[in-house]
Parts: C-alpha cells; structure tokens; sequence
C-alpha cells in the first residue's frame, strides 16, 4: 500500500482505495473508511466440509491450509482472530501471496483458505470455492478512500467517490443479519 500512497502524496494519483490500517504514516492523508471487512473459511466446493451440516471450528483440525504469508497484515490479523474463535491450523500449511495459486491449491489438494468476505462470495458466485458454513471471522480492517488533505477531487473523482460509497453502503445492507 505504501507505494500507492507515495504516489498520492507526489500528485500521480487523486486517491487510493484499500486497507486503511496498513498505510504506515497518514500525515497529510484524509481517511475515510467504507467498511470492515471480516474473512471467511473457503474449500473446494467438491470438499467433504463444504457439504457438512451443523460445521464447527473443530472440524476444520486436520485439514491442509492455504494462508497469507507469515509476514503479511492479513496474516497477522487473521491468527489473531483465529486465536480468538479456538481455530488451530494444521502443520500442512503453503503460505503464498497470489490468488491464482490459492484458489488452485484450496481446489486441488482439499485445503482451506481464508479470504476476504467479499472475495470469497464472489468466488462461491462463481463456482471457484465454496465459503464454509461459519461466522465470519471480523478482523477490523477497515477499508477505504485515502485522499489527500486539502486537496478537492475533480469531477470524475468524485464521482468515482461516490459510488464506492454507495456500494459499501448497499454492502453493508446486504450482509446485516435478517430478521
């Protein structure tokens, strides 16, 4: 993110949308966040987890994992999450930083994996992965528009600002629980 946010500071860019907390220093930068998004448990639609009814936390002990490199911020906040749910992840583990590579391993050796809520309903929309039949796992990583201070969007950014945020909200309407 940082090299998206050096960009914002010499002028290239008019704004930047992603993770909000991993943006090292903020001075100068106007924050605003769109929403959390939490993570979710994915596997192989063709996995034996993906059709089991009444799934709990400690079903998943044993299986192989796909993860986030251990250095990585969605690393990180995932174990602590995990660590709050009673998730223990086994010792057959392949840690990487590419989609590609995820969806592939959690496809064709039976893994699971954690992905963002969004990505993985898009994912399980369409057909990829199947998202596991647990609480999302909120792990308070905001998302947002990081703009900087005194700076007034154009027209077309602006805009552009205005239906990312009209789109959180209507994200947001439709993950509230029913009922």
């Amino acid at each position: 993110m940082e090299p998206l946010i050096e960009k914002l500071r010499l002028g290239e860019y008019d704004m930047v949308v992603g993770r909000l907390d991993s943006i090292v220093d903020a001075t100068g930068i106007t924050l605003e966040p769109l929403y959390d998004d939490a993570v979710m448990i994915v596997a192989s639609p063709k996995s034996t987890l993906a059709r089991k009814r009444n799934l709990q936390w400690s079903d998943l002990a044993g299986h192989p994992w796909v993860l986030p490199p251990q250095e990585s911020l969605a690393r990180s906040s995932f174990n602590r999450a995990a660590v709050e749910v009673g998730l223990q992840t086994a010792e057959d583990l392949v840690e990487t930083g590419s989609f590609l590579a995820l969806i592939t391993l959690v496809r064709e050796r039976d893994s699971l994996a954690v992905l963002s809520e969004s990505v993985a309903r898009f994912c399980e929309a369409s057909s990829l992965l199947k998202v596991l039949p647990l609480p999302a796992i909120r792990i308070g990583n905001p998302v947002g528009i990081a703009r900087l201070e005194g700076r007034e969007p154009g027209p077309s950014v602006a805009l552009f600002a205005r239906c990312l945020r009209e789109a959180a909200t209507r994200t947001r309407e439709e993950r509230k629980p029913s009922g």
